[in-house]
């Protein structure tokens, strides 16, 4: 069964392309993946990978793929739908994550006032300083906070360099990301747990009835 995650912003500005980008990277650490975005070409420049022109699509990393929101999905497709007002719709038995950066009042407005906002799940990007919390967004908008990523200079700094591609799952600013990612994919994550054992301890654990039911393959 194929996975798909829906990352949209509640406004432009939010930090959902990168949340989405780092997303990706790491679930291409269990499962070939698909990066799918409004514009690939920018998404590349993000990343810091060669140029994908809308249309196309590319291997920029192991197991992962970045193309257009047409582009062909893998075991794990992982989409940046952009900001509510303009997201296409998600996928059937897909998976919508909400970005929100502050969390600032506008965002949450905002997210409120969307006819069509069936979140199943927040992250937010925290700047310090403000006045609201990932507690007030759950209780505004009912939804579980997934993630709180800090707002942190040196993961802009990482962006503006074109090395996110290679950094992203090394920056401890972005953990949360990755808790995230594990938890949605824990099928593909104990997986892949037993796959990088020897392979004795691989077969040992295979013959076991109790991992066989935890693993569920």
């Amino acid at each position: 069964m194929d996975d798909v995650i829906v990352f949209v912003g509640a406004r432009g500005g939010q930090g959902t392309s990168t949340i989405a980008a780092t997303a990706a990277l790491q679930a291409a650490q269990h499962a070939p993946t698909s990066l799918l975005c409004l514009d690939p070409l920018a998404t590349a420049a993000l990343l810091g990978s060669s140029p994908v022109l809308p249309g196309d699509h590319a291997e920029i990393a192991p197991r992962l793929t970045l193309a257009g929101l047409d582009g062909p999905r893998g075991a794990v497709t992982v989409i940046d739908a952009g900001m509510l007002a303009t997201a296409p719709p998600p996928p059937v038995g897909s998976r919508t994550v909400l970005v929100l950066r502050g969390p600032s009042y506008l965002a949450l407005h905002t997210a409120v006032g969307h006819p069509d906002l069936h979140a199943d799940g927040a992250v937010v990007v925290a700047e310090s300083g403000r006045a609201l919390s990932d507690l007030d967004v759950r209780e505004i908008l009912a939804v579980p906070v997934l993630a709180t990523v800090p707002f942190r200079a040196e993961i802009a700094r990482t962006v503006d360099a074109g090395l996110l591609l290679t950094e992203a799952t090394s920056l401890p600013g972005l953990r949360p990301v990755h808790s995230l990612v594990d938890g949605l994919l824990p099928d593909r994550a104990l997986r892949r747990q037993l796959d990088v054992r020897s392979p004795a301890l691989h077969r040992a654990a295979h013959d076991a009835p109790l991992l066989d039911a935890e693993v569920g393959w």
